[in-house]
């Protein structure tokens, strides 16, 4: 159960990561890159979704739970990093 879960908290800083990419990238106009930073972060976290959906009655709303801190954590360690946001 353990394991499962830090996957799904993992994949929420992953998702942090590659939105706040793909934001960056179509500020500065990079139309091919921000294509794929949003089929990225857009599959990735459909995929989640479709597996914590899978094992709800296994994880329940810890599944959920471990998924949004880990977009919660990404994104605050992303935007306090000014390398990422470029600030």
């Amino acid at each position: 159960m353990v394991i499962q879960l830090s996957i799904y908290f993992v994949a929420g800083i992953i998702i942090a990561a590659m939105s706040t990419f793909n934001v960056k990238m179509i500020g500065k106009s990079r139309a091919a890159a921000a294509t794929i930073g949003s089929f990225v972060s857009t599959f990735v976290g459909m995929s989640v979704v479709v597996n914590v959906a899978q094992d709800m009655g296994q994880y329940g709303l810890y599944g959920i739970l471990a998924y949004c801190t880990g977009i919660s954590i990404g994104t605050y360690f992303i935007m306090i990093d000014k390398r990422m946001t470029g600030l």
